[in-house]
């Protein structure tokens, strides 16, 4: 799996590296990129599962990252983290599917926690659509018969 972190501030990035359990998860390589702008051009060529986002960057926020992202990637796991306490964010951030939505300073087992959930997540919708393509393809095959 690959995890992508978006946020202006290099520290905040480091520091999210530090805390995340990636081992347990399986996650072989963590990208980073300072605004959704970076992001979305990461998301392009490299297709994380799991995307750590800011909401509030230069050139292009969170905001905009996740609406791009519903639209282009819906089965991409987001989990926000910010410094915004702000009920505007929090709307959208569940509006356009976000797992959780953590404060900075990141508690490290609330990160953990959410990292398991978007993990067992993704993987359960995985196996569902891999179980979905494999009963659509059964089903032309018998088509001619």
């Amino acid at each position: 799996m690959k995890v992508l972190i978006v946020d202006d501030e290099e520290h905040v990035r480091e520091g999210i590296k530090l805390l995340g359990d990636w081992d347990t998860h399986h996650i072989e390589s963590i990208i980073e990129a300072e605004n959704g702008e970076q992001a979305i051009a990461l998301i392009r060529e490299q297709k994380p599962q799991i995307v750590f986002t800011d909401m509030k960057m230069p050139n292009m926020g969170g905001i905009a990252l996740l609406e791009w992202m519903k639209e282009h990637t819906p089965h991409t796991k987001t989990i926000v983290v910010t410094g915004y306490d702000d009920y505007h964010y929090m709307r959208k951030a569940i509006h356009f599917g976000s797992t959780d939505y953590i404060l900075k300073p990141v508690d490290p087992s609330i990160l953990n926690d959410t990292l398991t959930r978007a993990v067992n997540e993704w993987h359960k919708e995985e196996n569902e659509r891999k179980q979905h393509n494999n009963s659509y393809q059964l089903i032309n095959e018998m088509k001619p018969m």
